[in-house]
């Protein structure tokens, strides 16, 4: 009976290794393979790349709240910069966001970046601006269980690639676009639409900011600007929901109109530098090789 029972389980046992089935609750280890997370009571898969885009932000926020500890402000918000967008929109976890989740959850997401750039500027304490990263990670760690992949993702791609192979477009049209959207959002709060108001505010950001290239045109010529400029959004609706007087919400989109506008400006001179530049070296290469 004992070698009957021994036998069995001796069989078992080789079965699951040549099948390599994984024990219950345990993470296969494969290079590659999305890893199963357990949320509540069920485990759910985590693509890869989407945690690997997730610990790259992790990564760089921590070291941006320790420039921020040394008194590099400035570098630090430029590393926050970096981590939102080199981690999460050129990664394409901000697309699945959007595309599987939902459009306020990745306007969320987007908040929790510019809420520790805001931090910063304000002078905040280190530790409550690590406060503001562990709440921002949760948020994006939240988001991946389950999380499909969209197309492109795990390529590499960066805000000045997209910029340059974006054809040309009238910015000055799509800025007043823009700013013509926000002023209807306004118009609805002045009537006492307040959930309407607040999502017009972020249609006009997913649609005539960000999907229409102006966030990624003006990134390229300024990113402090696009920072602004991301951050009076996200002012706006929080200033909306707490019912604000009509002519706070007005000044915010004063100032927003002012950045937009100062973006697109210094977008076009980067270009124009890069341009100039260009023709530069080719006209010394020219003269170099004839002398």
């Amino acid at each position: 009976m004992r070698k009957r029972v021994f036998a069995s389980a001796l069989i078992l046992i080789i079965s699951a290794t040549l099948l390599d089935l994984p024990r219950a609750g345990e993470k296969r280890g494969t290079t590659g393979a999305p890893k199963q997370e357990k949320v509540g009571s069920e485990a759910q898969t985590v693509e890869p790349v989407w945690r690997k885009a997730v610990d790259g932000i992790h990564s760089k926020l921590t070291e941006a709240v320790e420039l921020y500890r040394a008194g590099k402000s400035k570098q630090a918000k430029k590393m926050v910069k970096s981590a939102q967008f080199d981690g999460y929109k050129n990664s394409l976890l901000e697309t699945a966001v959007r595309k599987h989740l939902s459009q306020k959850k990745d306007f969320q997401n987007n908040s929790g970046f510019s809420e520790i750039v805001k931090g910063m500027d304000e002078g905040e304490p280190a530790e409550k601006i690590l406060d503001r990263l562990e709440a921002l990670i949760q948020s994006l760690e939240a988001d991946l269980p389950g999380l499909a992949l969209v197309e492109g993702a795990g390529g590499k791609k960066s805000a000045d690639k997209a910029a340059a192979q974006m054809p040309d477009k009238d910015w000055s049209k799509i800025t007043d676009e823009l700013l013509a959207a926000v002023g209807d959002a306004i118009g609805e709060y002045e009537k006492g639409e307040r959930h309407k108001a607040i999502g017009l505010v972020k249609a006009a950001y997913f649609e005539n900011y960000e999907g229409a290239g102006l966030e990624a045109k003006i990134d390229s010529g300024s990113p402090t600007t696009n920072e602004k400029v991301g951050s009076r959004f996200s002012e706006m609706v929080r200033r909306m929901k707490r019912g604000e007087s009509l002519d706070r919400i007005r000044l915010v989109a004063d100032d927003m109109k002012t950045d937009i506008r100062n973006g697109v400006k210094a977008s076009r001179k980067g270009a124009a530098n890069r341009v100039t530049g260009f023709f530069d070296w080719l006209t010394k290469s020219v003269q170099a090789r004839f002398q």
